[in-house]
């Protein structure tokens, strides 16, 4: 990098390379909504000939699941019973990538500081610690996309308009950005 980093930069960076990993948990709670829950509905408007549920209940009954969803562990999100495995079958290499997630995320809350706060404390080596956290932002930004995609699939197969769910998806994450980037000029 041509600027020296300072401290202040790695603290910034680790936060925003962590709450990319925490954006992945977030994708994964919302695959689990729609391969499991908003699919359970359709199949039951389907037999039932419509809902079977107001709108309201079925919007509350949507954020309780949610919620219920938000409440576990990256690792419980990823597993067979009850995480994204249960209800859909990830490729491999996919599945990889988000077994690494899990690995990497970990490390950001629980050894991160721990194992490199004296290396980003030291002028010399702050840059390379600097450069981790941003190769490990890419990571996460690529699998979210990744991991979006399959989600979009999912929605298709429930039978709902994933187009109009990626303009409000796409939507959502500009203003994020630019949230992102107004704290940064501050």
């Amino acid at each position: 990098m041509d600027e020296e980093i300072e401290m202040k930069d790695v603290y910034a960076q680790f936060g925003q390379t962590f709450s990319f990993g925490v954006n992945v948990e977030g994708i994964l709670a919302n695959m689990i909504l729609t391969a499991d829950f908003i699919k359970r509905m359709r199949e039951e408007a389907k037999q039932n000939g419509g809902p079977k549920y107001d709108a309201y209940t079925t919007g509350r009954m949507l954020d309780d699941y949610l919620a219920e969803q938000h409440e576990k562990t990256m690792g419980q999100l990823i597993k067979a019973k009850g995480g994204v495995k249960e209800f859909i079958t990830l490729d491999p290499a996919l599945e990889k990538r988000v077994n690494d997630a899990l690995r990497r995320r970990n490390y950001l809350a629980h050894d991160f500081w721990r194992e490199r706060g004296r290396e980003a404390a030291s002028v010399k080596r702050r840059a390379a610690v600097f450069e981790d956290l941003l190769a490990d932002q890419q990571f996460f930004v690529e699998l979210a996309k990744d991991l979006e995609d399959v989600a979009l699939d999912e929605v298709w197969k429930a039978g709902l308009d994933a187009d109009k769910l990626r303009a409000n998806i796409d939507a959502s994450v500009l203003r994020i950005q630019e949230e992102l980037d107004l704290g940064r000029k501050r």
